[in-house]
């Protein structure tokens, strides 16, 4: 389990102002992922979910900023979460108007939200995603600065644009992890496994390692080269739709191959096949307390069950 954490104070006076960008970021979570933020829990305003298959958990803790540790504290009790599961969003006047950063860990700066959860929490190995608000313009008290709203559509859009890429940010350090994120930040690849490699050599037969490492060299030369990457950039949508329908359903097909040795005239090896497919396709996800375990991993865990039990009854008979 995962717990997001916006930084903000409460009330309509603070909405949207630049000290509030943890929980509009937090908002942009909350839509895009249908999780609503509706119960009042340790001091925050929470919202449970799922987001990537990870169970999470959103909050906005409602104790204003300096005191915000106060909520962190009691909801990692609660959820019985690990500080490297601890998510939190926060603005920072040291960055640019809607430039981001990421750091696993780290001290609080000089943000009075954060030194107060570091503080009680005792520990600051937690990751936290900063969005830049910038310094306060001429003639501007910092404390005014940050409790104001942003005052032209240009900065309004910039904002918004970068509260959208703070959500996919999370998103993405729930899902793939510390070193995705840092490797994005960085223009590198994220640590992802693609069954598309399963496709590609269904479809052409060849599984050669040096085929697919001499293809990617000569596909990052030809990158280089603005007149292919604009012929790659011009092919239409549905010609890369019908590619991707028929790649993926390679992939499916080589799972299903795998069940051909399989036989299925054995009512125990079909129970099981159709045990597993049932729970996997059917989306059956188990939640245990504080634990979701995903559709694929309870499809996993019946199938060996069943086998399991299947493989028992039949020693036994013998």
């Amino acid at each position: 389990m995962y717990i997001v954490v916006g930084l903000g104070n409460p009330g309509r006076k603070y909405e949207h102002t630049r000290h509030n960008v943890g929980f509009d970021v937090l908002e942009v979570l909350s839509q895009k992922y249908d999780i609503p933020i509706r119960k009042l829990r340790c001091k925050a305003a929470v919202g449970e979910g799922t987001i990537r298959g990870e169970r999470v958990v959103l909050a906005q803790p409602q104790t204003f900023m300096n005191l915000s540790g106060e909520s962190v504290v009691e909801l990692m009790n609660w959820y019985k979460a690990e500080p490297e599961h601890l998510i939190v969003v926060y603005d920072d006047v040291d960055l640019p108007e809607g430039r981001l950063r990421f750091r696993p860990s780290g001290s609080a700066g000089t943000h009075n939200g954060m030194r107060n959860i570091i503080y009680l929490l005792g520990k600051e190995n937690f990751p936290r995603v900063r969005v830049g608000i910038g310094r306060p313009a001429e003639g501007w008290d910092m404390k005014d600065w940050v409790l104001a709203t942003y005052n032209t559509p240009e900065l309004r859009k910039t904002m918004f644009d970068a509260y959208l890429n703070a959500a996919d940010a999370v998103a993405t350090l729930i899902g793939d992890g510390v070193g995705s994120i840092i490797g994005s930040f960085f223009g590198g690849c994220p640590n992802t496994t693609y069954g598309e490699s399963v496709g590609c050599v269904a479809i052409t037969g060849n599984a050669s390692v040096s085929t697919i490492f001499i293809t990617a060299v000569y596909c990052i030369i030809l990158s280089f080269f603005d007149p292919f990457v604009a012929f790659v950039n011009s092919i239409p949508t549905c010609i890369v739709g019908g590619v991707c329908i028929a790649l993926y359903g390679f992939i499916a097909v080589s799972g299903l191959k795998m069940v051909q040795t399989v036989d299925l005239g054995d009512h125990r090896n079909l129970f099981v096949v159709a045990a597993i497919l049932v729970c996997g396709i059917g989306g059956l996800e188990l939640n245990l307390g504080p634990v979701t375990i995903s559709a694929i991993a309870t499809a996993l865990i019946v199938g060996i069950l069943v086998n399991v039990l299947f493989n028992r009854r039949t020693a036994e008979e013998k």
